[in-house]
């Protein structure tokens, strides 16, 4: 997802990193004009077309960007890290759905549950299979020990 384009000029998120930097931008003079440059990946491009009379005014429009830029990643970041809770949310429900299909499967024997749920969710506990089969605890643990022989 690193290569996906937002808002903010279109910069794909690595762009978007480099630019959050400070130490990546530079005020070049020219003999006329300073002209703000950044470096991204490596390369040092122009960052903005307008010609500054000042290196204070170059300064301080790449003080107000760095704040924009670092706000917009944040905004990225935090908008990834709930797209990816809400994956994992339905991924886990899906799981759990499979979990109640094969503890209803009366054609199936015991083991074979056990081993489906162990396959679907590795880290199921016995505990929690003992509830869905309503067996015992102790029932499990005899059936994992035979399928991990």
């Amino acid at each position: 997802m690193e290569k996906q384009k937002l808002s903010l000029h279109g910069f794909d998120n690595s762009e978007l990193r480099q630019r959050c930097e400070a130490t990546n931008h530079k005020i070049i003079y020219d003999g006329y004009h300073y002209r703000w440059k950044v470096f991204i990946d490596g390369e040092l491009q122009v960052q903005s077309i307008k010609l500054y009379d000042t290196a204070e005014q170059a300064y301080s429009h790449i003080a107000f960007w760095l704040h924009k830029y670092s706000k917009e990643m944040e905004f990225r970041d935090r908008k990834e890290s709930i797209d990816d809770y809400f994956r994992n949310i339905k991924l886990e429900a899906k799981t759990e759905e499979e979990l109640y299909k094969i503890s209803r499967d009366y054609n199936n024997k015991t083991k074979n549950k056990i081993s489906q749920m162990i396959s679907i969710k590795p880290t199921i506990t016995n505990d929690r299979i003992s509830k869905l089969l309503d067996i015992s605890i102790r029932s499990v643990e005899r059936h994992r020990k035979s399928i991990n022989n």
